[in-house]
């Protein structure tokens, strides 16, 4: 199946590989761990620190807005989201910082800025 991205339409629009992107062990945890590098592949790397309990979804809509702006966002997915596992509470954050560093690396990126969002929980 091709996948021609249509803003308009849901399932050519999450379709591209580049949402679903899988580091297959982690070298810090050990664990999978899931994510999307969306927007302008040039652009200003962000690195999006998605909600607690949240995955790489509630970024993966935003590829619009940073194709738009040239903005490069890296969004992984939370301990229990996607293919990341679950992990006991009281090593999610240790655990999750670890993730995002190997990511990084994995995909040779140095993020600009971080951008954190909140469920507001």
């Amino acid at each position: 199946m091709s996948c021609k991205v249509e803003y308009d339409d849901a399932r050519n629009y999450f379709c591209p590989r580049n949402f679903s992107l899988r580091l297959a062990k982690c070298p810090r945890t050990q664990l999978p761990v899931s994510y999307c590098d969306i927007g302008d592949p040039e652009g200003i790397p962000v690195l999006n620190i998605v909600p607690s309990a949240c995955s790489r979804w509630v970024a993966a809509i935003q590829d619009p807005l940073c194709r738009l702006y040239g903005i490069r966002m890296i969004a992984i997915d939370r301990p229990g989201c996607g293919v990341t596992p679950a992990v006991p509470i009281s090593q999610r954050i240790q655990l999750s910082a670890q993730m995002a560093v190997s990511v990084l690396e994995h995909i040779g990126v140095k993020p600009r800025h971080i951008l954190v969002t909140s469920a507001g929980i």
